[in-house]
């Protein structure tokens, strides 16, 4: 396997003095067989696009968003296998050694290099030329102490025949194609508004097999929280459960009874000193009134189908609510994020160890059944929200 590999952005964290805010790094990645007509194809883009110039995201820029949509679309067409990394180098601590470009380049490229490399052990990976020669030796030389063979396998270590390599993007269209979508990856995480970056995203996010997001938290543009002094939610919640309870009331189903038990018991507390009840004290409540079930009944299928219905119960250490305030369900959110967000990250790379390792024919969660799953993993992706 081949993989080409270019970057975009300042690979520094000097953003206040007029540094790029992001910085992204793409790995295009081609089988041997399939070499010669992905250069084929590649070729077919450059002659269209950029006539007799490079494939080169700079020479677009980020006014001409309709020719880089057009370009994108080109490319997804003819179909690519890419690794990318994306950072958002207003949210990393300048006294950590990152600030220096050496430290930064070796450091980030690992993020990109090494699940190819340990998926692909004898993947020949060439970048383009940066900084000195010296740098370039010792960048190789880094990659190849971090990935040295089993000692039953020779490959070649020497400096000048090691398996990454650099080459000038003018004579290499893999790194090429590398730079468009590194440079559209870039322009995408940059956008203040969620469309524009959308327009990017949908059309580069299903050709890669893996997008990191450096660091792990939430994309720049998320809405602040809420201020609870302008928070309205006790009302609003309570209204809404009491709603509930009036369109179910005539309702002789048995497991809307036992709903209507635990939803009754959550608005009598919701005016108590206290809003929360205990598991414990909810189920206490529904087998009082004559229905034997569990108490992990109560919390799995009488809570969360409540909540399937629209009825905002919260919870904590404290028990289950109705939330007078807004900090309640920050706090059930924020809960929630640890426990949930994770889940899907570990699917996601779950997902991605097996799209590289096979080189993107095996993509488990494009099986119609994990639809929904899929669309989980890929909105956890896109709003980069925390991080296993």
């Amino acid at each position: 396997m081949w993989a080409f590999v270019d970057e975009s952005g300042d690979p520094n964290l000097h953003v206040a003095a007029g540094a790029t805010t992001h910085f992204a790094i793409c790995a295009i990645c081609v089988p041997d067989e399939e070499l010669a007509t992905f250069r084929s194809a590649a070729e077919t883009i450059r002659e269209r696009y950029f006539q007799k110039g490079e494939i080169k995201s700079k020479l677009v820029g980020t006014k001409n968003r309709k020719r880089r949509l057009e370009i994108l679309r080109a490319m997804a067409e003819g179909g690519y296998r890419g690794y990318a990394l994306v950072l958002d180098k207003e949210r990393l601590r300048r006294d950590t050694g990152l600030e220096y470009r050496g430290s930064f380049m070796k450091y980030f490229s690992r993020v990109v290099y090494d699940p190819l490399l340990r998926a692909h052990p004898h993947a020949r990976i060439v970048a383009d030329r940066h900084g000195t020669e010296s740098f370039m030796a010792s960048f190789i030389a880094y990659h190849r102490k971090r990935h040295r063979p089993a000692d039953d396998e020779q490959l070649s270590l020497e400096l000048d025949d090691t398996r990454i390599s650099f080459a000038e993007s003018s004579h290499e269209l893999g790194i090429q194609w590398a730079d468009f979508v590194s440079g559209s990856l870039r322009i995408a995480y940059s956008e203040p508004k969620e469309g524009r970056f959308r327009e990017i995203y949908d059309l580069v996010r299903p050709q890669l097999m893996g997008l990191q997001l450096w660091p792990p938290g939430r994309r720049s543009d998320v809405a602040p929280r809420v201020d609870v002094r302008e928070s309205s939610i006790g009302p609003l919640a309570i209204e809404r459960a009491e709603t509930w309870v009036r369109e179910h009331d005539e309702s002789d189903d048995e497991h809307d009874d036992k709903r209507r038990i635990v939803l009754l018991a959550l608005l009598d507390a919701a005016y108590g000193e206290s809003p929360y009840l205990t598991l414990d004290a909810l189920h206490e409540r529904v087998q009082a009134l004559g229905h034997d079930v569990s108490r992990d009944f109560v919390r799995r299928k009488l809570i969360a189908s409540l909540r399937d219905d629209g009825a905002v119960i919260v919870s904590s250490s404290q028990g289950y609510c109705i939330p007078r305030e807004m900090g309640q369900v920050e706090t059930y959110l924020d809960r929630m994020q640890e426990e949930v967000v994770p889940i899907l990250r570990r699917i996601g790379r779950i997902d991605e160890t097996l799209r590289i390792a096979s080189l993107n024919r095996l993509r488990v969660l494009d099986r119609p059944r994990y639809v929904d799953l899929r669309r989980l993993v890929e909105t956890s992706e896109a709003t980069a929200r925390e991080e296993d």
